[in-house]
């Protein structure tokens, strides 16, 4: 019979009779064995962190010397594993108690576990302290808890007691109802303590030339005669005021006056600042360009008011910081790039509304009675209050030696003058051509026409020809072209794409070269004379032709010419 070994230990049972002359070589393992598991220390390096699913694995291993089996396990590294660290005890049949260290770099935990990773059946050991451990043996279930735990005692006898390493000794606890011993060494008991405060007595204080001086004990509250008198020399209080007033010094006494309502405190910046609610910012980038950023995590209703007090933000512009939030819905900074504005910042909720006013320090607004230079400017009358004699979108506007830089016209509707002369004007249609439509007559067209699948109606055409195109790659695409070369090097499949849509006809020409040398596929939607495939010239050029009607759902494909000289 084979030798049988211990569940938990794995300590080696030779059978009856067997081992004979050899015996003494299992005795001395298993003396060995029994060596790491009464007093066995070990020192286990951990490569990486592992994880629960794949875990490192401490083993007890049947009749060896094994790290798992060792009554002291301390668990190193050669620096930070930068996670946590997994570590499983097989099998998780076997049933242990043993002390573990974390001497883990980085304050890293190690989870013990033993079976199928649980994290209620599992330990975490926290970095630089010692457990006792028990491994319950649970098969796939097996569960890890601190032995320690839930250690219950009777008593503890012992001289002294120091708490943790603070200098601190603790000699016994005292039930002492007045605390009259007034010991450093010893804990009061919780009636102590209790009995302590209950007997305790509200004191009562007399106000002299240094102060409030308590005098004998008393129950009661603690009540004052006269006045109580400032340290300062004042006069002191001597009426409460008005429901909602606030307390507020003259120099020489306290009185109870009513708040001072709020509104915006300004500050002068000329640096890169952020703000607070209900400041206003005078920001001065005669200096140069810098950045104002919005109060963090803004409430309902709080606002912010930025000025340009040096009439420089057209030169040098003032960012104002969003901070996390958005400004008028927007994530992105906004830029205050106008002599003279004063731009309010008013909280909604969600977002930061922007409410301008141009025309203080140095600014200015556009009017109808002089020329404007108008350079990526958003002009609204929605939002913006505009004196009468400003151009408005509202109405027809007639501007007299204006001039527009750069303007973004968004569908205009331009008139057609009665007569003149255009002087200087680019970009109008070409000659012949009125609008869209061209006029009767002879015309001359340069560069590509793009019809964008337009019905040409009735042409004539003379000097017909169509685009040819070398393919690069196995596409046939028809908005490149209708005929196309291509030379087969190797087994290819070919793929036709973008014919014209259903109802229409489509058609192209392919010119292949070496066609029959390899296998080449054509789509499953050619449809060939007689449901086959032409044999195509293993060397030399074949001309083929495919037509569609349906958008490309079935492709009529003939050999033109087949072996071309």
């Amino acid at each position: 019979m084979p030798s049988t070994y211990t569940v938990n230990l794995g300590i080696e049972k030779p059978a009856t009779g067997e081992q004979s002359g050899t015996w003494g070589d299992t005795v001395n393992d298993n003396s060995n064995i029994l060596d790491e598991a009464i007093n066995g220390v070990v020192s286990i390096t951990l490569a990486s962190a592992g994880s629960s699913g794949s875990p490192n694995q401490i083993a007890i291993t049947n009749g060896a010397s094994s790290t798992g089996r060792n009554k002291w396990i301390e668990f190193a590294d050669g620096g930070d594993l930068g996670a946590t660290a997994y570590v499983e005890l097989i099998p998780n049949d076997a049933e242990k108690i043993c002390f573990i260290r974390n001497s883990l770099a980085g304050s890293r935990s190690v989870v013990l576990f033993q079976g199928t990773y649980n994290a209620s059946n599992d330990i975490e050991i926290v970095a630089g302290t010692d457990v006792v451990v028990k491994f319950n043996g649970g098969g796939s279930g097996a569960t890890v808890v601190n032995v320690y735990a839930n250690l219950a005692v009777d008593a503890i006898v012992a001289g002294a007691v120091n708490i943790a390493s603070d200098g601190a000794t603790v000699t016994g606890i005292k039930d002492e109802d007045n605390m009259a011993s007034n010991s450093a060494t010893k804990l009061a008991t919780q009636q102590s303590i209790k009995a302590y405060v209950d007997n305790s007595s509200v004191l009562s204080f007399n106000a002299g030339s240094t102060g409030l001086t308590p005098s004998t004990s008393t129950s009661g509250a603690v009540t004052l005669a006269g006045t109580l008198a400032p340290g300062s020399g004042g006069t002191g209080i001597t009426a409460v005021g008005t429901s909602g007033n606030v307390l507020t010094s003259t120099g020489s006494a306290w009185a109870s006056t009513a708040p001072a309502a709020a509104g915006v405190v300004y500050v002068a910046k000329t640096t890169t600042y952020t703000t607070t609610n209900l400041e206003g910012v005078l920001a001065n980038t005669s200096g140069g360009a810098f950045t104002v950023t919005l109060p963090a995590s803004p409430s309902l209703g709080d606002q912010v008011v930025i000025a340009d007090s040096g009439g420089a933000f057209g030169t040098n512009n003032l960012t104002t910081g969003r901070n996390g939030s958005t400004i008028e819905g927007t994530a992105a900074d906004l830029v205050l790039d106008i002599n003279g504005v004063s731009v309010q910042f008013v909280y909604s909720g969600t977002t930061w509304e922007v409410y301008a006013q141009v025309g203080g320090n140095g600014g200015s607004v556009v009017t109808l009675d002089a020329t404007q230079t108008l350079t990526n400017k958003t002009l609204s009358s929605a939002t913006n209050i505009f004196p009468t004699s400003l151009a408005t979108i509202a109405s027809t506007q007639t501007l007299t030696n204006k001039t527009l830089t750069a303007p973004v016209l968004t569908a205009p509707v331009l008139g057609t003058p009665a007569s003149g002369t255009l002087t200087n004007a680019t970009g109008l249609p070409p000659a012949g051509v009125v609008g869209t439509a061209a006029i009767l007559g002879a015309n001359t067209f340069t560069g590509t026409q793009n019809l964008a699948d337009q019905i040409v109606q009735r042409p004539l055409l003379k000097d017909y020809s169509e685009s040819k195109v070398a393919m690069a790659a196995n596409d046939v695409d028809l908005e490149l072209g209708n005929v196309f070369t291509y030379t087969l090097s190797g087994a290819q499949t070919l793929t036709f794409s973008n014919p014209i849509a259903s109802g229409n006809s489509s058609s192209f020409s392919l010119i292949l070269t070496n066609g029959g040398s390899a296998t080449l596929t054509f789509p499953t939607a050619v449809d060939w004379p007689a449901a086959t495939a032409p044999t195509l010239t293993a060397s030399g050029v074949d001309v083929l032709t495919f037509t569609t009607c349906d958008g490309g759902t079935i492709w009529y494909g003939i050999a033109s010419g087949i072996g071309m000289g």
